[in-house]
């Protein structure tokens, strides 16, 4: 794997694009139809991507010391990208993810900010905090929902409402299932993670085999 590569696979574009496209998705809920403007898509769906995608390239950098035990071909861990070069990544990911927001409108803005602040808290300090960690990430993904109604002026659409909600019940589902195939790794890191705190098959006993909402 060649450099350029390596720093590219730190975004791992499949979970930006179905963040993008959750926003796609919630902006036809809220209206009905396709956005009247075609750029207004591109613009909530890009400007998502791009913040999502900062927030995966940062969770590298935290994620290192688990990372050597749990995933050792990841880029940061196998030496293939610097610290240093994370962070300045981190940083120009970003920048798109504002612009394209502001583009929209400065509520959306203000949103983004929202989201990009809760992922950055997310990978400093509450990775490790358990359930808390695991909130924070589901109301990032619930929340690309709502940033989908907003960047359409459809914030109070029900129905766009009913799928943050759901996805963000789901999304806690796989959170804790990734935390119980993480637990050698993140014992090293002296993570507080449901699995670690009360047993892997209690976890998915609890919050993996059935949906949250039932």
């Amino acid at each position: 794997m060649n450099k350029p590569t390596a720093y590219l696979r730190l975004f791992r574009f499949e979970l930006p694009f179905a963040a993008g496209v959750c926003v796609v998705l919630s902006q036809v809920l809220a209206l009905g139809a396709l956005p009247p403007a075609s750029v207004l898509l591109l613009y909530g769906f890009g400007a998502v991507f791009f913040i999502s995608a900062s927030a995966l390239i940062l969770n590298d950098l935290f994620d290192i010391e688990s990372d050597r035990i749990n995933a050792p071909e990841r880029p940061l861990p196998s030496g293939r990208v610097t610290p240093a070069g994370v962070v300045i990544l981190f940083c120009i990911v970003s920048i798109p993810g504002f612009v394209l927001s502001y583009l929209i409108s400065i509520t959306v803005l203000l949103l983004a900010v929202v989201l990009w602040i809760v992922a950055l808290l997310y990978n400093w300090k509450f990775k490790k905090a358990g359930i808390a960690g695991n909130l924070m990430v589901s109301f990032s993904v619930g929340m690309t929902f709502i940033y989908g109604g907003v960047s359409v002026g459809e914030p109070f659409e029900v129905l766009v409402w009913l799928f943050a909600v759901v996805a963000a019940f789901l999304n806690l589902g796989e959170e804790i299932a990734a935390d119980v195939m993480d637990m050698q790794g993140d014992k090293k890191m002296d993570s507080k993670s449901i699995p670690i705190r009360y047993g892997a098959e209690k976890a998915v006993n609890l919050f993996v085999s059935r949906p949250f909402f039932l």
